[in-house]
């Protein structure tokens, strides 16, 4: 019932922003995604879009410094990328993005594989202008049902349509960022492809967001960390 009621209360306000914004959602120019900062940290949610009523979010940390060209992203327990791939059940795991490639890091009383490896050699942090760079297709201004927010959106890999709504392909990775008010071009939302079914994708808490220098310890690897391939090494799938 209170689900219910939570949907209603959503459409309602999905209607009142696409009649108050109907022009600029329809006729909208073609604009470029907001560059990161070189440097912040965001809160986020993730486990937020799946269709069990009794599933919970799951908080996670993500830190960004383009000037050493690296990020770190932290994922709470019972997260999907903990748990799919590197079997985590209840445990909190880690992924540094450095020049060399992504090291996970998962807790040392992890005994079923090296608590800390070179996951994916070569992917390192994105660029602050990594989404304009990967040419994704502009959708116009969209409502974003979980944060309530108008957004403006952008699929990657996809012929461009326009939708009134997120569109939450399986298929295509998609970025929103904040649309209106003292937060505007803030990153709101990334969406993974794949069978996660919106569990891995990330919700920003835009109000939370530090833009800043960051303490260059955040992104030191653990002093355990094995700088070799992890026996275990996931895929991008």
């Amino acid at each position: 019932m209170k689900r219910r009621l939570l949907s209603l209360t959503s459409a309602f306000r999905m209607l009142h922003f696409l009649l108050k914004w109907e022009t600029a959602v329809s006729w909208e120019e073609e604009r470029q995604p907001t560059p990161y900062p070189n440097s912040f940290r965001i809160p986020f949610f993730t486990n937020v879009s799946d269709d069990s009523d009794d599933r919970a979010t799951v908080s996670g940390m993500l830190y960004y410094d383009w000037t050493i060209r690296s990020q770190r992203v932290d994922h709470g327990a019972g997260s999907y990328e903990c748990v799919h791939f590197y079997n985590a059940l209840d445990e909190p795991c880690s992924l540094f993005f450095t020049p060399s490639g992504m090291y996970r890091v998962l807790p040392d009383n992890n005994k079923t594989t090296l608590p800390c490896c070179l996951d994916l050699p070569g992917v390192g942090a994105p660029a602050p202008t990594w989404a304009e760079s990967a040419n994704g297709s502009y959708h116009g201004m969209v409502y974003e049902e979980y944060s309530e927010r108008l957004a403006y959106q952008w699929t990657f890999n996809q012929v461009d349509s326009r939708n009134l709504v997120v569109d939450r392909s399986s298929a295509f990775h998609t970025a929103l960022e904040v649309a209106e008010g003292s937060y505007t071009g803030r990153p709101l939302t990334f969406t993974f492809p794949g069978r996660a079914q919106g569990r891995q994708d990330y919700h920003f808490t835009v109000e939370l967001m530090y833009i800043g220098p960051l303490a260059k310890s955040i992104f030191d690897l653990p002093d355990n960390c094995a700088r070799t391939l992890c026996q275990d090494s996931s895929t991008l799938g």
